[in-house]
């Protein structure tokens, strides 16, 4: 069986990654941070996954393909295989400090294996994680080990439309372990940035302008993501369900995201067309009824989603770039920055 590493064990890492790997045919290893969830997946040996189709939940249990390690283990064995793959499944503050723990075993890939390629997927909810984990590698390797890096290590990037909030009470009684997700599709990775065999799994699309499609979901997706938390907590609603029903926020949200295609058409080269269509997808995920996420982790870190290179000013400076007026852009970053939220960004 193929083997790969799913560097954090959370919601993406086992909830979305996780399941595209077993049905690929992976073994998975989990490794993470924190050593009771670690304990817990090898005690329970199984956990179950909830998926939010727009016509119920669909509940499987995923159980006997995966152990997982703690990142305080020596981890040698792991990336010491002939055929390396890590899907590095962590929160974007977290991808500078997930680099300085798998640097010291790119070294000593780059001493042991050096013929050999290793391979990493960013599933990092970020604009172009791929570069910048590249980068992290980059400045804690020398010598051998940077001339590796640069000759045998593939970094891709991702394109997910993955949404996974926090899975409800009723269902961490049933299963401490469980996790919950929209159950998209596909996963679509860099197709060129492979060192060695792609990965092979039904769900996986290899991408030939992955950084696009990588954009164009930041930009559509998780700023009306951002959309429905301004817009719709100082309404009284609590979930993204909630929010989109409000034909008055429903209609600032259809407007913002006709903003940000024109710009994503004149910069990226999308089609009309093929952004109407993609929109369409848009709503669809947004008016799932089974797929409630709270408002208040749709806005949290707004510091950071408000900023100059994130989800809602890029789109906005794309769109008046086509030409267009970003009226109902300029609208949510405004709700953004009356947004209260408990939370440290």
């Amino acid at each position: 069986m193929k083997q790969a590493v799913v560097w954090g064990a959370g919601r993406i890492g086992r909830g979305f990654v996780a399941e595209l790997l077993f049905e690929g045919d992976y073994f998975v290893h989990f490794v993470d941070k924190d050593a009771s969830l670690v304990r817990a997946l090898n005690r329970q040996g199984r956990y179950t996954l909830y998926k939010a189709r727009e016509t119920g939940l669909e509940k499987c249990v995923l159980a006997g393909n995966f152990l997982a390690h703690s990142t305080d283990e020596d981890l040698s064995s792991l990336f010491l295989q002939e055929d390396c793959l890590v899907d590095v499944a962590v929160f974007k503050n977290d991808l500078e400090s997930a680099a300085e723990m798998l640097a010291p075993y790119v070294a000593l890939r780059a001493e042991k294996m050096p013929r050999s390629p290793m391979d990493f997927i960013t599933n990092v909810n970020m604009n172009a994680p791929e570069v910048a984990f590249r980068r992290y590698l980059e400045q804690r390797l020398s010598g051998p080990a940077r001339d590796y890096l640069d000759a045998q290590v593939g970094v891709s990037g991702i394109f997910m439309m993955c949404i996974a909030p926090d899975a409800t009470e009723e269902m961490h009684r049933e299963d401490p372990l469980a996790v919950y997700h929209n159950g998209f599709f596909e996963q679509a990775v860099d197709a060129e940035a492979f060192r060695g065999v792609p990965p092979q799994a039904p769900r996986l699309r290899l991408s030939h302008r992955l950084a696009a499609e990588e954009a164009r979901k930041l930009y559509t997706l998780n700023m009306a993501h951002c959309a429905l938390a301004y817009l719709g907590a100082p309404r009284g609603y609590a979930t993204s369900f909630q929010a989109v029903q409000d034909a008055e926020i429903r209609r600032v949200v259809a407007g913002a995201l006709e903003e940000a295609s024109l710009g994503l058409e004149k910069q990226l080269g999308f089609g009309g067309e093929e952004m109407l269509q993609w929109r369409e997808i848009i709503f669809s995920l947004l008016l799932n009824p089974y797929m409630a996420d709270p408002l208040s982790r749709l806005g949290a870190d707004s510091r950071r989603k408000l900023s100059g290179n994130d989800r809602l000013v890029i789109p906005a400076q794309l769109c008046l770039a086509s030409g267009a007026r970003a009226v109902n852009l300029a609208r949510i970053i405004g709700a953004g920055y009356a947004f209260e939220n408990p939370d440290p960004g």
